[in-house]
């Protein structure tokens, strides 16, 4: 897993920021994307995709009922733009054999094969 700080050198190799104001600029955007996602907007950041929030809840039967304690669960989606779905069309999959790797079989499980990696 690639984490934030090695995100924010990536973008400065890319860009005329250094590391320092990358990583500013990623934590700034978390900040107002919680914020707006809080306030029950949807996030569209250009051809890349759009962030939402949803609910599952308990039912009620009238509008004065619903409180939060109705609230379940909150779910946060992404649904990819136009932009991201190219782009990861050009992604090659392989399979992945861990166990391999580790010594003790040369042919995937069949959950293993359920499965594929990006390289």
């Amino acid at each position: 897993m690639v984490d934030e700080s090695e995100v924010a050198m990536l973008i400065a190799e890319e860009t005329t920021l250094n590391p320092m104001e990358a990583a500013m600029a990623i934590r700034q955007l978390r900040k107002v994307m919680q914020r707006l996602l809080l306030d029950g907007k949807s996030v569209k950041l250009g051809d890349w995709g759009t962030f939402n929030v949803t609910l599952n809840t308990e039912g009620a039967d009238t509008r004065e009922a619903l409180t939060a304690h109705n609230v379940k669960r909150v779910n946060i989606n992404f649904q990819p733009g136009d932009e991201l779905k190219t782009a990861m069309q050009k992604a090659d999959f392989v399979w992945l054999d861990k166990l391999t790797e580790n010594g003790t079989s040369d042919k995937p499980s069949e959950h293993e094969e359920e499965h594929e990696s990006i390289l």
